[in-house]
């Protein structure tokens, strides 16, 4: 007679990193310290205590999580799938994906008697990330002041009369520009 063993439940997966990205989040881990005796032959990924995704074998140890919105807190759980079921679940791991801001809103440029006066708003999207501050550029090149989140005008006294002039606005943020 025969008698085949059956694992037990693994534990779970290891060295969990969350990777934020534009709308996604990308998942990578390594195997479990223990696979209970039997092959992992897959993981499974949960968002927010939902199953969003289960790799097709024990060899793929990575996840992008695609379609999220930016600026939102996503928690990942992970478990180890063998012979005998899901394993252990990891602690959860928390993510925020994030973009660049959009472009700065209602910019505005002012000649006067050898200066210019330029303006702008805020952007209607930070990229899920708060705006710490602006780049302004003067006919592509840009200019040597920082500008904080809170400083949006200057006052451009490094002109001359009768000359055009383009500027324009960057935001930034936590991600970039």
């Amino acid at each position: 007679a025969r008698i085949q063993a059956t694992p037990n439940l693994a534990t779970a997966p290891q060295s969990v990193v969350a990777t934020p990205g534009n709308g996604q989040v990308a998942l990578s881990w390594t195997p479990p310290a223990d696979d209970g005796g039997g092959a992992i032959t897959g993981y499974r990924v949960y968002r927010n205590g939902t199953l969003v995704h289960t790799t097709p074998n024990g060899a793929t140890r990575s996840f992008t999580d695609t379609g999220l919105t930016n600026g939102t807190t996503y928690r990942y759980r992970l478990s180890a799938l063998n012979a005998s079921g899901a394993g252990a679940l990891t602690d959860p791991l928390a993510a925020v994906p994030v973009t660049v801001p959009s472009a700065p809103a209602a910019p505005a440029a002012t000649a006067a008697d050898g200066s210019v006066s330029v303006a702008w708003s805020p952007p209607a999207a930070n990229g899920g990330s708060a705006v710490t501050g602006y780049r302004l550029y003067r006919d592509g090149v840009v200019l040597p002041t920082a500008f904080t989140a809170g400083q949006r005008s200057y006052l451009d006294e490094d002109v001359a009369n009768g000359v055009t002039y383009r500027y324009s606005v960057a935001a930034r943020n936590g991600v970039g520009e």
